[in-house]
């Protein structure tokens, strides 16, 4: 059979990609169908549509660029002009619930288009909403996980024979909606194949053009996961109702499944042999055994060696000082600490989230210490959000490290609310978001807490009312712009007292070291073209000029322990 994949605003699809891959091993003919690639972009100010995907990240307000960019009735016609070409005999669509406008108008058209088609539908949206989509034209909808139900609707039309005892199925009949049973979790990864990645059975649509390239195709930021499962019951999240959804028929079992260490090795070769710089675990949590998870890494170093992000529950980094060495020597790049309110009894009671804060700052200290870029995450913007819980807040991101140098090592990130369909937080409260603009100006006195001075930030909230996010966004650049001169004064009265001073250099301008020799000038300066463990003894000063803080960041990683200062002439 001939069969079309279709994803919207999801490059990775790693799903459609793993049911592209099993098709082809059962000898049909595949093609991966993108409607737009996920990305997040700054935009001048919040946005405000309803429901919108946004959060403001150190003073900049960031959005899926679908929010401002959505998939045109252009693009809509090009894919619907290139499967019309394809004559395929099956197409198959994945929507998450953010997606469902466009998956509903596509359908609608294609069943317009080509009536005698089959049509199903899996993912998060068709799985919470199965009659939208049927009702739209869907011959049937695959709910929850979707590789077992996927193959025995392959092997079914193969043989011509009727689909509807497959389980996880759902389709109309004339009584009304039928939802089959669900089958179990799959427990074991070893049969199903490494995801879909080629350019040669691809056809990737936006910017209103559509060409055989595959997005996913040697990115030099590689994401994918090592399992799926969540052990989290966060109430503002759709992976706890997922697991509810199961659980439900079949028994929960474990959680989390993850593929064979081989063989999700194998893939992060794959992906660096065609270019991949950066990992991310896109995981929920890494949810493995001591001992497995210091084979993993191991394993990681030895074969991939490549700067990665992953989640790691923190007191997994926190109760094993082995672990937290052996994932920073692989390693480990970024990490996300999940605070989402800054109230431990709001956080425990709303989000159903029973971290101690106390340990998270104790994390977020250590790991700064290591030059680990740390991005702390908050939600509000909902009515559930109380002056209480806000001022909590303030007083809590003013204990989280700063780094005056290099934002992208001291992200304070405020998500606005956005109500998941199937999450317990949406299922059982009438809570809504609250205005947008009301939104950005807590959130972004939240961030201003963050860098500014008792005085400075007293004088932003007398003048809160009437300022407009953008105003208060200018203000904490202007702020931020102040801490890092003041960084860069207290560098220069350091370096003063010392007689030697060591400069690393990648910036290539005689400008610069003439500038440094001007403010030091009792100091022997030497220049050196790279630095290594012998380059200087502990207590050395060492300033790093680099073109800008990312690059500093990887420069100076192993030499933290040391008298080292950043200096980014960016």
């Amino acid at each position: 059979m001939r069969i079309a994949l279709v994803t919207f605003y999801d490059g990775a699809g790693s799903g459609v990609r793993v049911l592209g891959s099993l098709a082809q091993s059962k000898g049909h003919e595949v093609r991966l169908f993108i409607l737009h690639h996920f990305r997040i972009i700054e935009n001048n100010t919040p946005l405000q549509c309803p429901n919108a995907m946004q959060s403001i990240c150190n003073g900049s307000f960031r959005v899926k660029k679908s929010d401002v960019y959505p998939i045109t009735e252009h693009e809509i016609e090009l894919c619907i002009a290139a499967l019309v070409e394809g004559q395929y005999d099956l197409i198959a669509l994945s929507s998450r619930s953010t997606d469902m406008p466009e998956a509903l108008r596509l359908i609608t058209r294609l069943r317009q288009t080509l009536p005698q088609v089959r049509l199903i539908a899996g993912g998060h949206g068709p799985t919470y909403n199965p009659e939208a989509y049927l009702k739209s034209g869907v011959s049937w909808i695959v709910r929850g996980e979707g590789e077992g139900a996927f193959l025995d609707i392959l092997d079914a039309l193969h043989q011509q024979k009727d689909c509807a005892a497959i389980k996880n199925l759902a389709f109309l009949t004339p009584g009304g909606l039928q939802c089959n049973e669900l089958r179990p979790f799959i427990r074991h990864f070893d049969a199903l194949p490494l995801p879909l990645i080629s350019n040669d059975h691809v056809v990737y649509i936006e910017d209103n053009t559509a060409s055989c390239k595959d997005p996913q195709a040697g990115l030099r930021r590689y994401g994918t996961a090592l399992g799926r499962g969540c052990i989290g019951k966060c109430t503002y999240c759709g992976s706890e109702s997922w697991n509810r959804l199961v659980s439900a028929t079949s028994g929960c079992g474990a959680l989390y499944r993850h593929k064979p260490f081989d063989k999700f090795l194998d893939e992060l070769e794959q992906a660096k042999e065609n270019g991949a710089q950066y990992i991310v675990f896109n995981d929920e949590y890494l949810v493995l055994s001591l001992p497995d998870m210091l084979r993993l890494f191991t394993a990681y170093k030895k074969r991939i060696d490549l700067p990665f992000s992953v989640n790691l529950h923190p007191r997994q980094l926190l109760d094993n000082t082995e672990l937290f060495e052996a994932v920073l020597e692989a390693g480990l790049d970024a990490f996300t600490i999940g605070f989402q309110s800054g109230s431990e009894e709001f956080s425990r009671t709303i989000f159903h989230r029973a971290l101690r804060f106390d340990q998270l700052l104790t994390l977020a200290s250590r790991l700064y210490e290591r030059d680990i870029a740390i991005a702390s995450h908050f939600i509000s913007g909902a009515t559930f959000n109380t002056d209480e819980e806000w001022y909590s807040k303030l007083r809590l991101v003013s204990q989280i490290p700063f780094d005056p140098m290099n934002s992208r090592h001291s992200m304070i990130m405020d998500f606005q609310y956005m109500p998941t369909p199937g999450s317990r937080l949406c299922e059982a409260t009438n809570h809504r978001r609250i205005p947008t603009e009301e939104w950005a100006q807590r959130a972004l006195c939240v961030q201003l807490r963050h860098i500014a001075t008792d005085s400075e930030f007293e004088e932003t909230v007398q003048s809160l009312n009437g300022t407009s996010p953008q105003e208060l966004a200018r203000r904490y650049a202007l702020i931020k712009q102040k801490r890092a001169e003041e960084y860069r004064q207290n560098v220069i009265a350091l370096c003063k007292t010392a007689e030697t001073a060591i400069i690393y250099d990648d910036t290539a301008s005689a400008d610069h070291r003439k500038h440094l020799a001007d403010l030091l000038p009792k100091a022997r300066l030497l220049h050196v073209r790279g630095l290594s463990s012998s380059s200087f003894s502990s207590g050395t000063t060492v300033i790093c000029l680099s073109k800008n803080t990312l690059a500093l960041s990887k420069t100076i990683k192993k030499y933290s322990f040391r008298k080292v200062f950043a200096w980014a002439s960016e």
